[in-house]
């Protein structure tokens, strides 16, 4: 009956474990960004100040203090504009936050109807984890029509936006259309018509009034019929001269067409608009990115015959399956090759197949965990059974390497077999404990560093403790049914280790000398070698990046003349034996980038030369950035640090923002600086005061004032208008002229004529940009990248902190203070973090290991023992640094966790043995040499076989393997290092120290022996 339990357990998991692996989130990296909910707000026509008195003030005071597991609160206004991002603690539920926040905002400030209702949108302004695709749409003629902005506009937000796990699709720049009436004041000038009036009667045909009518016992609801069509509008009578109508037409243009233009694009040199689809936090990436190309697909014979052509940038979704494909090769490769171990030592293919069959079920059983814990499949998670693949066969190939060591009637029967192999589970037991206590604190943190390692740690723990589960569960039946008795080599196996110990056994000088030396040399290693640490690994891709700060308020039109166009000529222009895919440039108002996608990326430095030298040329009053791709962040990299400058005063930093940036470039050289807002840059404003004695004369009221002064400035609603079931909102504005201002003519109410600069004065200013508001207060964001490649975080931050940090204070003074955030601040956080962690998993082993044995110096035999390892894993990260760019981070220093869980392994089961030889005879050396002896062999099995399991990882080069090499390195060097020395410190211990025995529930201390009669 037992063994058809086993059997059915064993089917359940790996018929669960395969749905699970189909159902899964999957993605390139886990979400490490804290959790985010943003909206905006957008007010046609208001000011600045009406935004932050009426609505940010207002939202402000809703929000902090009020909101569940509040972290911050951005703001970033401008004029008619107010953005808010606001970031919640790890593990909050957006979905209610999102609800709570919506209560609190509904009832701090309701909005009119021509604003738009708040749209919340998860995530931050980093949503780089979350892109689908990025496509630049084209057209045949160069310039689109308005049916191909039409049809775009279609595909972005009735075919893709439907879609089943998208939750937002961009479009730069936006297609969103409104109903514009444009006024040509000459001509109401020339009619005497007034401006109030042609407003009045637009708006009423757009404001149809609805009635109730009562016939009899019925009530019936009567309408205006609405204006169905453009030409209604248009030859719509505003008014009758000598008994001729005048029409709308003849005094407006009348159209439906995009919003005022933010952004320009292109694509190769020609005119584009790009599309960036996101899918929502939870949905899986391939699975949407599936369902974008089927509508494409289908969608393919309607964009063609529109003339639109449709080019994808970069596909996330096609990294990600590579990145995915490689891991598993890798996983692969390396199960293939500890079966090979295990072949070599065993000379027989019974115990590779069982040790195949408990990795292939060790496996299905991490997917369910991550399923059930809504854990994604991602490049870390699946590093992690990676990772763990030679862990998951070490039990078995322990446990099969005993069974041979006993004589054939000691396993003629089931219960003979369990009994020989429970003198095994304990060690095996606490061995992996050790190693799954390295993660207890990673899986149970809600910081950052849990965000990043959860799936790791779920892989490798849940993994282990299904491949102890399966060992000690099926390796009896199977020892017993098919795996036939064989002569154990036994000591002779390596009867030259065992005489190396011997020799170093001779005396305890000698002994002394070899674990002095051992330590001494770890020590050294471990002070002269560690490096300087960064935050996150940077993902490279064949690709170099350009980012252009635009300072100053700026139309698109002339971003598009004086930047767009030249960096698109520059790129055009590339030399042609540099093999190009693709290039691309997007300009907003505030930011231009760019960027140029290689087929071989042998010629990314010769690139990168050329991109800088000929952008410095042709763009010398910009500020512009080259650089190789990053897949992750971009401009805002996960190792960017930020200084935040908290001084009200705005016109105090614009009079000092220079000998800031002076500050910045002399401590931190190799950094770049960009400045939130561009405080150093004055925009243009005016100042309009009305006439008072002018505006009574010609009897024009503030609300007519009011109108026409959003007139000029194209933000005047009149109303909502459906155009084809699609509801458009309806402006008024005035033709552009060549004019100025004040001499644009004006009919009152009234009928008398004059100009607007009659009824106002305008008095022009510079002013400086409003700061951002974090938490209420205003402040500055210094934003720091590092482009010095031999710079990490750790570098820049000590700089930071005993330098720069201290002059911005004396400049700074009492008008505000200073905090450091970004990269800076979680790498801090990280570092305690991981500082705690050591300082946990040195406690948890000396526990774990002094509960074992009920020995306090066996346990400390065990710790010492993990100091070369240590300093094998520095080495061998140093040593991969010559021959690829390796990046020491926190992802890296998770490997020390990883490698010193596994190392301790051996040490136990060295202990175990020498400590049960001692018990059972009382001499120590003999326990020594035969406990080395007899447990040589399995150390030296489980070490390869962990070893082989991670190597691809460490040497087959890919996109992803910028995230896995330093980490691979770290734990192969210290498993290689510890297999070549703890068969050395142990004894050595033992030697000196002494082992422990255990009477009747207490510890003694084992008699003195006379060394000198070993020889």
């Amino acid at each position: 009956m037992r063994q058809y339990f086993v059997i059915s357990i064993c089917t359940i998991i790996f018929i669960f474990g395969g749905f699970c692996i189909l159902k899964n989130k999957v993605q390139l990296l886990p979400d490490i960004e804290p959790p985010k909910i943003s909206f905006s707000v957008a007010w046609p026509g208001a000011t600045e100040e009406f935004l932050i008195s009426d609505v940010v003030k207002p939202y402000e005071d809703s929000i902090l203090g009020k909101l569940d597991h509040f972290e911050a609160l951005k703001v970033t206004t401008k004029a008619e504009s107010a953005s808010f991002e606001v970031t919640f603690a790890f593990g909050t539920d957006l979905d209610e936050a999102e609800k709570e926040l919506a209560s609190l905002l509904s009832r701090a400030r309701p909005l009119p109807l021509n604003i738009k209702a708040l749209l919340f949108r998860h995530g931050g302004s980093n949503v780089s984890n979350r892109v689908v695709g990025s496509y630049f749409i084209t057209s045949e003629l160069g310039e689109f029509s308005q049916e191909q902005l039409r049809l775009i506009n279609n595909l972005a937000s009735h075919k893709f936006k439907l879609l089943r796990g998208v939750e937002e699709v961009e479009l730069n720049p936006l297609l969103e259309n409104q109903l514009q009436v444009r006024l040509d004041m000459e001509k109401l000038y020339q009619l005497h018509l007034s401006f109030e009036k042609v407003r009045s009667i637009v708006s009423n045909m757009l404001t149809q009034p609805v009635t109730r009518l009562y016939e009899g016992d019925s009530v019936i609801t009567a309408k205006f019929k609405q204006t169905s069509s453009l030409d209604d509008i248009r030859q719509t009578p505003v008014s009758y001269v000598n008994g001729v109508a005048i029409l709308l037409q003849d005094i407006a243009e009348v159209s439906v067409e995009p919003i005022i233009q933010t952004a320009t694009a292109r694509y190769n040199g020609q005119q584009a608009i790009a599309m960036r689809i996101l899918r929502d936090a939870e949905a899986n990436l391939i699975e949407v990115q599936h369902l974008v190309d089927s509508v494409l697909v289908q969608e393919a014979n309607v964009i063609r015959s529109s003339g639109l052509s449709y080019n994808l940038s970069f596909d996330t979704g096609l990294f990600i399956e590579r990145a995915i494909v490689w891991i598993l090769g890798s996983l692969a490769t390396g199960f293939l090759l500890t079966l090979l171990v295990s072949y070599v030592f065993f000379k027989r293919i019974q115990p590779t197949l069982l040790g195949g069959l408990i990795t292939l079920l060790s496996t299905c059983g991490v997917f369910i965990v991550l399923s059930l814990t809504n854990t994604s499949i991602n490049v870390i998670s699946l590093a992690g059974i990676t990772f763990a693949t030679g862990m998951f066969v070490d039990g078995v190939l322990i446990f099969v390497e005993y069974l041979d060591r006993l004589k054939k009637e000691q396993k003629s029967t089931l219960e003979k077999i369990n009994q020989a192999l429970n003198k095994l589970v304990p060690a095996l037991f606490a061995s992996s404990l050790t190693t799954v206590i390295v993660f207890v604190p990673v899986i149970f943190s809600d910081g950052a560093e849990g965000q990043l390692f959860r799936g790791l740690s779920l892989a490798i723990t849940s993994g282990l403790i299904f491949a102890l589960l399966f060992t000690i569960l099926i390796t009896p039946f199977f020892a017993l049914r098919y795996l036939p008795h064989r002569e154990a080599a036994g000591e002779l196996a390596f009867i030259w280790v065992v005489k190396v110990i011997k020799t170093m056994l001779v005396t305890k000088k000698r002994s002394a000398t070899v674990l002095t030396a051992l330590i001494l040399f770890s020590f050294v290693g471990l002070i002269g070698l560690f490096p300087s640490i960064s935050y996150l690994p940077s993902v490279k891709r064949d690709a170099v990046d350009v980012y252009i700060p635009v300072s100053g308020s700026n139309r698109i039109e002339a971003v598009d003349r004086d930047i767009i166009e030249p960096l698109n000529q520059v790129l055009q222009t590339i030399p042609g034996h540099i093999e190009l895919k693709n290039n691309y440039v997007i300009g907003w108002p505030f930011f231009a980038t760019a960027a140029v996608r290689l087929e071989n990326t042998d010629q990314l430095p010769e690139l990168l030369t050329y991109l800088k030298d000929t952008l410095k040329e042709e763009l010398p009053q910009q500020r512009v950035i080259v650089l190789q791709g990053e897949l992750l962040g971009g401009a805002e990299s996960s190792n960017n640090i930020e200084v935040n400058l908290f001084v009200n005063d705005k016109h105090w930093l614009g009079t000092h923002i220079e000998q800031i940036r002076e500050m910045v470039t002399e401590t931190l050289p190799g950094v770049s600086l960009r400045v939130t807002p561009g405080i150093d840059k004055a925009v243009s404003e005016y100042e309009l005061t009305p006439n008072l004695a002018q505006l009574r004369h010609l009897n024009v009221g503030n609300e007519e004032l009011k109108n026409l002064v959003k007139a000029i400035g194209q933000a005047d609603f009149i109303g909502k208008w459906n155009d084809s079931d699609e509801v458009l909102n309806g402006y008024i504005t005035l033709k552009e002229t060549n004019s100025k201002i004040e001499n644009i003519p004006y009919v009152a109410s009234n009928g008398v004529r004059s100009f607007v600069g009659e009824l106002m004065s305008i008095e022009e200013s510079r002013e400086l940009p409003s700061l951002i508001r974090l938490n209420g207060t205003k402040t500055v964001t210094l934003s720091l990248r590092i482009t010095d490649k031999q710079l990490t975080v750790s570098d820049v931050m000590d700089k930071l902190e005993s330098d720069l940090v201290p002059q911005l204070k004396s400049l700074v003074a009492d008008k505000g203070f200073i905090s450091v955030e970004g990269s800076a601040a979680s790498l801090t956080k990280t570092k305690l973090f991981l500082a705690v962690m050591l300082l946990f998993v040195v406690v948890a082993f000396f526990v774990i290991v002094a509960g074992l044995f009920k020995s306090v110096k066996l346990s400390v035999y065990v710790l010492v023992s993990l100091m070369p390892a240590l300093c094998g894993s520095i080495l061998a990260y140093q040593a991969l640094g010559l021959f690829t760019p390796v990046d020491f981070n926190v992802l890296t220093m998770l490997g020390f966790a990883i490698m010193l869980g596994i190392v301790a392994n051996n040490s136990i089961l060295l202990v175990d043995a020498m400590q049960q030889g001692f018990a059972a005879h009382h001499d120590l050396l003999a326990a020594i040499v035969a406990g080395t002896q007899e447990r040589v062999r399995a150390v030296v099995i489980s070490s390869l076989t962990t070893i082989l399991g991670m190597l691809p990882l460490l040497l087959f080069p890919s996109d992803a393997s910028q995230i896995y090499q330093g980490i691979a390195a770290i734990i192969v060097g210290g498993i290689t290092i510890n297999l070549l020395t703890v068969l050395f410190v142990i004894p050595a211990s033992a030697h000196l120290f002494g082992l422990s025995t255990v009477k009747n529930g207490s510890v003694q201390a084992e008699p003195s022996h006379n060394l000198s009669k070993v020889a």
